[in-house]
């Protein structure tokens, strides 16, 4: 019961950290999807990613509740990924020039001093002797990220209709979900994928693209569509609890439906209510370093107090977390501090 407490002690105060400064506006939001905006959102699922990967001997019940629907935290990531560079086409156009020295320091360095940092660690304090493939590791996430990058830089360099590059980009990352999704099924890929998140990035890109449309949808009888799309969220969730392990229509096609619908919910709120305080951005500048973060934070804890119950192991994982990511980016941004005059060179 304890640890249910102090699991529940956690929720609400990371529910009191969203709700600070929060406001309702009964016309529109004008903070609606800016950067501000969007960065506290980061901020609230890089929380939620933390929470599903407690080990299952660590989790409880509110703690596996939060987890079966932890995968909307992932497509949310892809989907501002797929926003923010959909964008930036509509804005400026696409010509190629920088396209990667902008991103790859900003992924790569934070994910070099993460396993500098991991390595060290294990090997001072439990004795783990460091690899190279440890110091060269690269997190799923990211890996699927590059991935959608590379589609995102190909289908534009190849098309030069905005028009044919987005469907080009669509189908291309239909066939890659698709087929890792088959590949996972049979057993030849084992490490994690995300098949069904990767379908965000798509969705980023749509609403870029239909952006005042989707506004104009949401200021008539907004409680409504929102009450509507909060009842349909439920009852998918119900059905995916149910259904979800059944192949392809319950574990993919149900999933991704799911998140989509979730994803809906959230933007139709988000349209009225606006959020947005210095921990919210705070916790979304380290949204990135979160993720890539949390894993060996929970395995340096579990490893070194094997003994600790599910409430003060889930709190440990969330204050550590946070504590580490703060340091990893302020070690990164002065590294790409140091490197952005060459890669502008």
């Amino acid at each position: 019961m304890s640890d249910l407490i102090l699991t529940a002690a956690a929720l609400l105060l990371l529910a009191a950290c969203v709700l600070y400064k929060a406001k309702f506006h009964p016309g529109e939001n004008p903070d609606f999807f800016n950067i501000p905006n969007t960065n506290a959102l980061r901020g609230i699922w890089s929380i939620v990613v933390i929470l599903v990967h407690i080990p299952p001997e660590r989790g409880n019940l509110i703690q596996d509740m939060i987890g079966s629907f932890g995968f909307v935290a992932v497509t949310f990531y892809f989907l501002f990924s797929g926003y923010g560079l959909s964008l930036g086409v509509l804005r400026k156009g696409f010509t190629g020039k920088g396209f990667w020295t902008k991103r790859l320091p900003k992924l790569l360095v934070p994910q070099l001093v993460v396993n500098i940092l991991a390595v060290v660690l294990l090997w001072v304090l439990l004795g783990d002797q460091p690899t190279l493939s440890n110091l060269l590791l690269i997190a799923g996430w990211t890996k699927w990220l590059l991935a959608c990058y590379l589609v995102f830089q190909l289908a534009h360099l190849l098309f030069r209709d905005p028009k044919k590059a987005n469907i080009a980009i669509g189908l291309s990352l239909g066939a890659i979900s698709l087929s890792m999704y088959t590949l996972s099924r049979l057993g030849v890929v084992t490490a994690t994928i995300w098949p069904t998140e990767i379908w965000g990035f798509l969705w980023g890109i749509l609403l870029a693209l239909y952006f005042p449309r989707f506004r104009i949808f949401g200021k008539d009888r907004w409680l409504l569509k929102t009450l509507l799309a909060c009842a349909l969220s439920g009852c998918l969730g119900l059905l995916y609890l149910k259904f979800k392990p059944i192949v392809f229509w319950g574990d993919y096609l149900l999933k991704i439906a799911l998140g989509c619908a979730i994803i809906g919910f959230v933007l139709l709120l988000n349209m009225r209510f606006s959020i947005g305080n210095r921990i919210l951005a705070c916790l979304g500048s380290i949204s990135y370093e979160v993720y890539l973060v949390h894993s060996p934070v929970i395995v340096l804890i579990a490893r070194a107090l094997p003994e600790l119950s599910s409430g003060p192991f889930i709190l440990l994982s969330l204050a550590g977390t946070i504590a580490a990511s703060l340091i990893v980016h302020r070690l990164a941004d002065g590294l790409l501090k140091k490197i952005h005059p060459l890669t502008k060179a």
